[in-house]
């Protein structure tokens, strides 16, 4: 009785034996290798890209040393709206130019943003912050009205005490936002939507 097994009959030639060299083994490799790197290349530079949180600025909805997820692909389809976190590459001129920040969009293109009272006003109007410590609106927001132009986004910290934002810098290019903060991925304490 024979038994069926994978190994070529005694005297047949293997197929295709290339495929044992060490060479073909190492080309193969590098192919995975590559591929792998061209797929995380890509995913972070045109869909998701995480950060690290180096400041108090947005404290306490995120803290020091948190890490976060952005989506950069939801702002391909639709505008930045009011109380989304977004980080943004710091503007040209400032000491701040390069940097990646994160902030709050407090006021959208076309809008005229000032402050009284303690309170962020958008066209008069005080807007809604759900996402401040209580009492902690009131803390160091008085600064000039200002109109913001079009393309442009006004932004600021949630820890407004310590936040160098659009009070210092002006309002932020729509080019110069990179995403959408999605998540909060550590601590896994934390873990969640921001």
């Amino acid at each position: 009785m024979e038994t069926a097994t994978d190994e070529p009959a005694v005297g047949t030639p293997s197929p295709r034996p290339w495929r044992q060299s060490p060479a073909f083994r190492l080309l193969e490799w590098v192919l995975i290798l590559a591929a792998a790197i061209g797929t995380a290349t890509f995913i972070r530079t045109y869909i998701a890209q995480t950060f690290y949180i180096p400041t108090a600025s947005m404290s306490p909805t995120l803290r020091i040393d948190d890490r976060i997820a952005i989506d950069k692909v939801s702002y391909r389809f639709r505008d930045p709206r009011r109380g989304e976190i977004v980080v943004f590459r710091g503007p040209e001129r400032t000491q701040l130019a390069g940097i990646d920040l994160v902030k709050r969009i407090v006021a959208l293109p076309g809008e005229k943003v000032s402050s009284a009272n303690g309170r962020i006003l958008v066209d008069g109007d005080p807007i809604d912050e759900p996402y401040l410590p209580k009492g902690a609106a009131g803390r160091n927001v008085a600064f000039l009205p200002f109109s913001v132009p079009a393309g442009k986004y006004f932004v600021m910290g949630d820890n407004r005490m310590v936040s160098n934002d659009s009070r210092l810098f002006g309002a932020i290019d729509r080019e110069d936002i990179i995403g959408r903060a999605m998540i909060r991925i550590w601590p896994i304490s934390r873990l969640g939507k921001p």
